[in-house]
């Protein structure tokens, strides 16, 4: 890892730079904590990092059981900083291989699956399933590919000239930017719709999309 894709993914600067990169990030966070189901006793976020999403679903859900698991050991170390996530427990953990022990109410992930090599998704959403108690919900927020090329230019657009208004870089402009045509190929909503589906969500929905950001809502019988 090269300093500046470092500086890009350093724990110390994240949350900053999550404020200054996503769209109207105070809606995506708060749209993704309202569809956790208010009964919800244990939840558990994947990909947690630094807590930023950690810390919102915590001050709704102050008397509800929190597990975090996150495979950089500096992300986590940072979110234990945070006063208000003394309480979290915090797994270190590749998803793509394990996610932690226990049966949820709702499992929570934002911003990572889009990265995953596809043939890996189809054992992370069966793995989220089986996690999950009978009535739980799997809420889920990321990128995803617009249908057509011009569409797609067209949000870039927007999304750089928000960064810049945001006080972002143009070097964290260009490091983000720049792998998201691979990353994100064939990642369409209907192809998540289809594969959560496919893993045995009964209803899958989708109440949030903006631009290229959406959240996926999948729910168990």
């Amino acid at each position: 890892m090269d300093t500046k894709e470092y500086h890009l993914e350093s724990p110390e600067v994240y949350d900053d730079l999550t404020r200054m990169a996503l769209p109207h990030y105070k809606m995506y966070y708060e749209t993704i904590v309202e569809f956790i189901p208010k009964t919800a006793g244990q939840i558990l976020e994947l990909a947690s990092g630094t807590g930023f999403l950690t810390s919102r679903i915590r001050k709704k859900f102050n008397q509800s059981g929190i597990t975090c698991c996150d495979i950089n050991p500096l992300m986590i170390a940072q979110a234990r900083q945070k006063p208000e996530l003394s309480s979290v427990t915090f797994v270190p953990g590749d998803i793509t291989k394990m996610i932690p022990d226990g049966r949820f109410d709702a499992v929570v992930i934002s911003q990572c699956l889009f990265a995953v090599p596809r043939d890996e998704l189809a054992g992370i959403f069966a793995r989220i399933r089986n996690a999950l108690v009978p009535g739980g919900v799997f809420v889920y927020g990321d990128l995803f590919e617009p249908s057509d090329p011009w569409e797609m230019q067209l949000y870039i657009s927007h999304w750089c000239e928000q960064m810049k208004e945001n006080g972002m870089g143009q070097m964290e402009i260009e490091l983000m930017l720049g792998p998201l045509d691979t990353l994100i190929s064939g990642y369409h909503l209907q192809y998540v719709r289809e594969s959560l589906i496919q893993a045995g969500f009964q209803k899958v929905i989708i109440p949030y999309w903006y631009e290229m950001y959406g959240i996926v809502i999948g729910y168990t019988r």
